[in-house]
């Protein structure tokens, strides 16, 4: 089944926007406590995960209510 990718497809937009700034919050997270400096596979899955955790708090918080309003404004009868 494939319902990690439909997790993501989900907040994709979200995804799309905020994972070059998480990218960088990672590498400099890291680099300043562990003195280290993620690339290839590690920068790809750590800096994954916190986009996806961000990704679905902005999703449920900021673009779900604007999409309900939205629709419930051109719903019919309105």
């Amino acid at each position: 089944n494939l319902l990690p990718l439909k997790a993501v497809g989900i907040v994709g937009f979200s995804f799309y926007l905020l994972h070059p700034k998480i990218i960088g919050c990672v590498r400099s997270a890291t680099l300043y406590f562990w003195d280290y400096y993620p690339t290839g596979i590690a920068i790809f899955i750590s800096a994954g995960i916190a986009t996806y955790l961000m990704t679905v708090l902005t999703y449920s918080y900021i673009e779900r209510p604007f999409i309900k309003k939205q629709a419930s404004a051109n719903a019919p009868g309105n």
